[in-house]
């Protein structure tokens, strides 16, 4: 909030940077935070940080960025800044829901992430989550399976040295080398300090459409992310769990007060009026991918059963082309074969 308010109040951050202290003070900063500024430029290098960012090949989104997420420009007090590795930009035309949940998962909540996770993904919805163990790792791990887009959001700075936990860097790298993105609006080299990952959560609900809780405990980090949702005035989903279960308090407690009951990926795609948009996914998936699918689409009727003689005529491919290409629109539910090698396209 400080940095947006000294963005706003001065022409460029390069004369903020470089502007005396009673400049700062004009603005209304008490004196704490005006030692702060004066003993954090005495210790930063610009450049340097620079450098250390294009050396991790990390893109830096500031707010005003078009790349900046738009949902996350929603919340109360967003960071002005972004550090990412990975595709920030496709951001712009999903569906985000955040997966949050006990770092000590059980068999249980094993199952219900799978259950869940799995569908969300295959029909297009960006997994968010915070890489951390349990709920957080499974929930990216599914995602990349089904070859799907997740977003990890760390506490700390993007730098290999520093994603934590150390075992989840291989994870980090997947997401960002697999059509995902990792994200902290932390510079490099920042820590993992505890106080980070309240602030790191508020960001996981702010990029999400809604946040789902999969087994957490009385004092879970998913119950701060959740509670950020419901200030932001996002949805809150939760799995039911066993009443004498100490994971299952989270989710039953948010139950109790409102929460969206989950057992399924269609309990969420229903909640969140999605419905459509699955079904636009699932013909999407059926369009023709290759111009030789559409070839053979045009030279089919719907009634008239065509021989695939006559299709490959009819399309000017050869008799293998025509059969492989068939074959590969029969799979995807587009045409069938009626019997003596004749051929019908599918509504």
């Amino acid at each position: 909030m400080r940095l947006r308010k000294i963005a706003t109040s001065f022409p460029s951050l390069k004369e903020a940077w470089v502007a005396p202290l009673s400049a700062f003070q004009r603005l209304g900063f008490e004196e704490g935070v005006l030692g702060e500024i004066d003993a954090r430029r005495r210790e930063l290098d610009p450049l340097s940080v620079w450098e250390r960012v294009q050396k991790e090949e990390l893109d830096l989104i500031p707010i005003t960025h078009p790349d900046y997420p738009a949902l996350l420009k929603e919340i109360f007090a967003p960071p002005s800044f972004l550090y990412a590795r990975g595709d920030i930009a496709s951001s712009k035309e999903e569906i985000a829901i955040a997966v949050v949940g006990t770092r000590h998962i059980t068999t249980y909540g094993e199952q219900a992430t799978e259950m869940i996770v799995r569908p969300l993904a295959k029909n297009g919805c960006t997994i968010v989550s915070g890489l951390a163990y349990g709920v957080d790792a499974r929930a990216h791990e599914i995602t990349l399976e089904e070859k799907g887009r997740t977003v990890a959001v760390l506490g700390c700075g993007l730098d290999r040295a520093s994603v934590y936990p150390s075992h989840h860097r291989y994870l980090a790298d997947r997401i960002a080398h697999e059509g995902g993105c990792v994200v902290s609006e932390h510079a490099p080299g920042t820590p993992p300090l505890k106080h980070h990952f309240p602030y790191r959560n508020r960001i996981i609900a702010g990029l999400s459409r809604a946040t789902l809780v999969i087994e957490a405990p009385e004092g879970s980090g998913a119950l701060t992310t959740a509670a950020h949702a419901l200030e932001f005035n996002r949805d809150v989903l939760a799995v039911p769990g066993n009443i004498t279960a100490l994971n299952a308090w989270g989710p039953n407690m948010l139950l109790k007060k409102g929460a969206i009951p989950v057992t399924s990926a269609d309990d969420i795609f229903s909640a969140l009026n999605l419905s459509e948009i699955k079904e636009t996914l699932d013909t999407r998936e059926k369009l023709p991918n290759t111009k030789e699918e559409s070839k053979i689409l045009e030279a089919l009727s719907a009634d008239d059963p065509v021989h695939i003689d006559a299709i490959a005529q009819m399309a000017a491919f050869d008799p293998p082309t025509a059969a492989s290409t068939l074959a590969m629109l029969e799979l995807k539910g587009m045409v069938r074969n009626v019997g003596g090698m004749r051929y019908i396209k599918l509504n």
